[in-house]
Order: structure tokens, then C-alpha cells, then sequence
């Protein structure tokens, strides 16, 4: 498992809880525990749903590739025993857009579990969103070059990018409804 980071962000401005349910590789409900002092974001109480920060990973249903990533984010979750760290940065449709960070009781770095996955292939960066971060794009940016050269997950040959495939998922819909309607192309 790669190293933790140094601590990048003020914890009291996060919101602490664990993870109940895990829905794909960069989203999951998230049962508030304790709010940091200085979090001014609203509605960050109880059960949220998280989409994890400037990432995106394969779509459910791109089979195995995103399995893998959906085991990969349970690995982070189970690896900090269900202990993590929420940084509000947005909202997405339903969904709390949020950094998020695991650290164990006796460790003195912490993870950004979507560094993580996009240093293990399981996941892209999301260039367009990681321009509002600055002091991300750094890490990000050597993760994903990191995960590409050595042909991990995603990057690997035999994979379309979760970008490439709902492209493609919308093409096929297309020729469908042509197809349905009789219309050549």
C-alpha cells in the first residue's frame, strides 16, 4: 500500500465518521460522526453520500476494471479500521463532494484515498475540478503519470477509461434508437 501523505489539510475544518456503504469506486454513504470545529459547509450531518474528490473511476458496469476499483476503495476504508475524514469541497447532484482522508489512532500521516486510487490505476484524474486545487495537483498529477507508465488498472491495455466508455455507452444508445426507428447512418 503506497505511504500515507504528511497531513495536507486542517482536520478541523473535516467532518469524522465511517463509511456504511460502498456503492462503486468513488462513491459511498458516510454516517457523520463528529464535525470539526471549523467546518462551515452545509448539511454535513448523520448519513451523507460522498463522491470522492477530482477522480473518476470505472463505471459499474465496465465489469472486473470496476470491481476492482469498488475493492480497492473497501481495502482504504478497512486499512484505516473505518476511520476517516471528510473534506466538504462541493455538491454533485445528490451527492457531497469531499476529500477524503483515513488515518489510524497510532499513525502520524494520514491517506488521501483518492490519491491512492489514482495511484493504483483504479481511478483518473479529474483535471477540469483539480485546477480549484493547487496544492493537489502536484501529487495527482506524479500519481496518475506513476499509475500510466507502469500500466496499472485503468492504464493497463486491455482497459477503456471511464471517460472513453461512457462515450462509448452513449454512442451505442444512439445506434440503438436509430436502429429502432430505421434510420441509416
Amino acid at each position: 500500500m503506497p505511504a500515507g501523505d504528511k497531513l495536507m489539510t486542517d482536520l478541523s475544518k473535516c467532518a469524522f465518521g465511517k463509511v456504511t456503504k460502498i456503492f462503486d469506486g468513488d462513491t459511498f454513504t458516510f454516517e457523520v460522526l463528529r464535525q470539526g470545529e471549523n467546518l462551515d459547509f452545509p448539511d454535513i450531518e448523520g448519513l451523507i453520500r460522498i463522491r470522492i474528490a477530482c477522480i473518476d473511476t470505472p463505471e459499474t458496469k465496465q465489469g472486473a476494471i470496476a470491481h476492482q476499483a469498488k475493492n480497492m476503495l473497501t481495502r482504504l476504508v478497512s486499512d484505516h479500521n473505518n476511520h476517516l475524514w471528510i473534506e466538504p469541497s462541493g455538491k454533485s447532484h445528490d451527492r457531497i463532494v469531499a476529500w477524503v482522508f483515513g488515518k489510524n489512532p497510532h499513525e502520524e500521516d494520514i491517506t488521501d484515498l483518492g490519491k491512492v486510487l489514482v495511484l493504483t490505476g483504479q481511478a483518473k484524474v479529474l483535471y477540469n475540478h483539480l485546477n480549484d486545487y493547487p496544492h493537489k495537483w502536484e501529487t495527482y498529477i506524479k500519481a496518475q503519470a506513476e499509475a500510466q507508465l507502469r500500466r496499472r488498472g485503468i492504464w493497463s491495455k486491455d482497459c477503456i477509461e471511464p471517460d472513453t466508455f461512457k462515450i462509448l455507452q452513449r454512442l451505442w444508445r444512439c445506434e440503438e434508437l436509430l436502429k429502432e426507428n430505421r434510420i441509416e447512418f
